[in-house]
């Protein structure tokens, strides 16, 4: 008896409207995992329908099951504003199917159309859950002999916190300290710069210059998708200490990006007011189901932060949840080109 046979629809779009209706629909269940692709493509979208111009550049290639229209996986090679993103990969299926056998054929169909698309030095790293991670370095460094860094960029644990398991006790008083968490204006922007700039200090590879930081707090100032907390003594003018800055959105979910506090301020629990602050924003004023962010997996401290905010799956018997650990592997950057996200 022969063999079965197995067909299978891998697609490429490089315009969002495009993107079947099916795919939106795959995207918009698993909102909080799709929220380095969705966001995006719903920007694009806005962008195209406008008719704004946008980067030529951006693909999209869709994984379809082998016959059958699911949707399995979806790879994205996109930009914002400062630089391309990383290669951003998202499984939209249930994480027990996620096994070697499975991904790899995937990624390996997948990374075939990205090739007809795509520099291979454009291709500077890829941000993914654990094993697709991996397993889509390996497959790169095989095709294009592109090696992969020996340390991880970012290895890190998704969570999201809903309106229900956000903590709506406030924080305990600390001596005569004013504190106020508002969102971000034009005055800000020279103070947001300066914290946008000590953020990506930490973050190594993706540093900023000082001009790079300006702008980046000038788009975000003028995106109003940040938020500061304000640190003051009766008698004093208030002091910006800690940012916390949402830049990825879809109709359902939010994504907090970037928190940083100033080291002067630390242990005032600023980014514990300002995140918790942010999340009722977002659920009362912008109607999101959930707010999502990763978080370092070496960074217990900020784990403990957002666990007190209502973030699940980062504290206690809870500690795990679905799609939990993902990973951003860089390649060679003698023979890549570094983006920014």
């Amino acid at each position: 008896m022969p063999g079965a046979t197995y067909s299978y629809t891998t697609d490429i779009y490089q315009c969002a409207t495009d993107i079947p209706a099916h795919v939106w629909r795959a995207l918009e269940k698993y909102a909080v995992r799709a929220n380095c692709i969705l966001p995006i493509m719903v920007k694009v979208l806005e962008a195209e329908r406008e008719g704004m111009t946008v980067p030529s550049d951006q693909s999209w290639i869709v994984y379809h099951s082998p016959n059958s229209s699911t949707v399995d996986f979806i790879l994205s090679s996109t930009r914002n504003e400062i630089g391309d993103y990383p290669i951003f990969i998202v499984p939209l299926c249930e994480p027990a199917a996620l096994t070697v056998n499975f991904i790899r054929p995937r990624l390996e169909a997948m990374v075939d159309k990205l090739l007809t698309v795509t520099k291979i030095t454009r291709v500077y790293s890829v941000f993914a859950p654990y094993l697709v991670s991996h397993l889509f370095s390996k497959i790169w460094t095989e095709l294009t002999g592109i090696q992969a860094e020996s340390q991880p960029y970012y290895d890190s644990k998704l969570s999201y916190c809903t309106e229900s398991t956000l903590q709506s006790r406030e924080n305990t008083m600390t001596s005569n300290i004013v504190h106020n968490s508002r969102a971000a204006n034009s005055a800000d922007i020279p103070r947001i710069a300066e914290l946008c700039y000590e953020f990506a200090r930490d973050s190594e590879p993706f540093i900023l210059s000082g001009d790079e930081a300006l702008f980046e707090a000038k788009v975000l100032v003028g995106n109003q998708q940040v938020w500061v907390h304000e640190v003051s003594v009766p008698g004093s003018r208030p002091n910006i200490a800690c940012i916390a800055a949402f830049t990825r959105n879809s109709e359902t979910n939010a994504t907090i990006t970037k928190v940083f506090t100033d080291n002067r301020y630390r242990g005032l629990k600023c980014a514990q007011r300002l995140v918790r602050r942010v999340c009722r924003y977002l659920f009362t004023s912008k109607g999101k189901d959930t707010v999502s962010l990763y978080v370092g997996r070496s960074k217990g401290a900020a784990a403990k932060v957002y666990h007190n905010v209502g973030f699940v799956g980062l504290e206690g018997p809870a500690a795990q949840i679905d799609d939990m650990t993902w990973l951003e592997i860089g390649f060679d950057r003698t023979k890549v080109t570094l983006g920014h996200w």
